[in-house]
């Protein structure tokens, strides 16, 4: 769209992937001492993301999936995903927090939204006297992909039979 790239992108140093960043990668990029990465929050994709020079990065932290967890429970969907788990900070080392961050954001969110302990959330499921099994004959399949790398892809699927 105008605006300046190179051909190649820049790799992480433990997916040594062009272009892709773990979530590990990212954490440890913005805990340096003298960190050049400057981290911004878009309202519109209720995400952050981060740029350097030529460098930007849109990713996923705990507050996005936490919003986005919230999004799917409130919308019924048939679930939530994530692309890959050996990209979140599994050892709970590179963000400075407990090991996998982001997976326990979503188990946490989920489990409080059914619970009902998230202020205005209420589940499709809990409206209506009908359940789940008996509410449509043509079912709807809906998926949300959270991806813990440096990318975000939202996928719904309809499905009937």
């Amino acid at each position: 769209m105008g605006a300046r790239a190179r051909s190649t992108s820049f790799a992480g140093p433990y997916t040594r992937e062009d272009g892709f960043l773990g979530y590990n990668e990212i954490c440890e990029e913005l805990t340096l001492e003298d960190t050049p990465w400057k981290v911004e929050w878009d309202e519109d994709i209720m995400a952050p993301y981060m740029h350097n020079g030529l460098k930007w990065v849109s990713f996923d932290n705990e507050k996005s999936i936490r919003k986005k967890s919230e999004f799917a429970f409130g919308q019924g969907f048939g679930g939530v995903m994530v692309w890959s788990i050996d990209t979140d900070d599994f050892t709970g080392s590179a963000c400075g927090g407990p090991d996998f961050p982001l997976l326990r954001t979503i188990n946490n969110a989920l489990y409080r939204s059914e619970a009902g302990l998230v202020p205005g959330l209420t589940s499709p499921r809990t409206k209506g006297t009908e359940s789940l099994s008996t509410k449509s004959a043509t079912p709807s399949f809906m998926l949300m992909l959270f991806s813990i790398t440096a990318t975000i892809a939202i996928a719904i699927q309809k499905s009937s039979f």
